[in-house]
């Protein structure tokens, strides 16, 4: 079984040719010089980059990863559908609106964190100074300090 990383370039490939495009036809929101290193098998893509080149090839995403598995597998698109499906049905997650167990946003403390800089930042370019916006949002000198400076 080939790597993930060379079946997808095998896909780009494929796909590319099948549909007539050149590598800078797929560019789109992705720099040809990248383009080139996924086809080449140099470099490994992100969701988001494969979201980008499926999109550009006039793909959905998921009919390119279907592809793309495909190629590692050595199969075809249809029997990697096939038992994806036979898999999702057995397993009871065919059917399910998965969007509702979506993660939580963050941890308590992170969104604090990012309210207490967001406030710091607008008291500085309201054009206190550092010491003032420790006393008037009750912080210590160095949690203001480390906001200060993160703009």
């Amino acid at each position: 079984m080939m790597s993930l990383r060379l079946a997808f370039a095998t896909a780009m490939k494929f796909v590319r040719a099948h549909r007539r495009l050149l590598q800078q036809d797929v560019s789109g929101g992705v720099t040809q010089a990248r383009i080139s290193q996924l086809e080449s098998g140099k470099n490994s893509a992100t969701l988001e980059t494969t979201q980008q080149v499926a999109k550009a090839m006039g793909m959905t995403t998921t009919s390119f990863v279907v592809t793309v598995l495909a190629a590692q597998g050595e199969t075809t698109p249809r029997q990697i559908l096939s038992e994806a499906f036979a898999e999702l049905e057995m397993l009871g997650l065919l059917d399910s609106d998965i969007s509702q167990h979506a993660p939580n946003p963050g941890h308590p403390n992170v969104q604090k964190s990012a309210n207490t800089r967001a406030r710091v930042q607008k008291l500085k370019a309201e054009g206190h100074r550092h010491v003032d916006v420790a006393r008037i949002l009750g912080l210590g000198k160095s949690t203001v300090t480390r906001y200060w400076r993160d703009d």
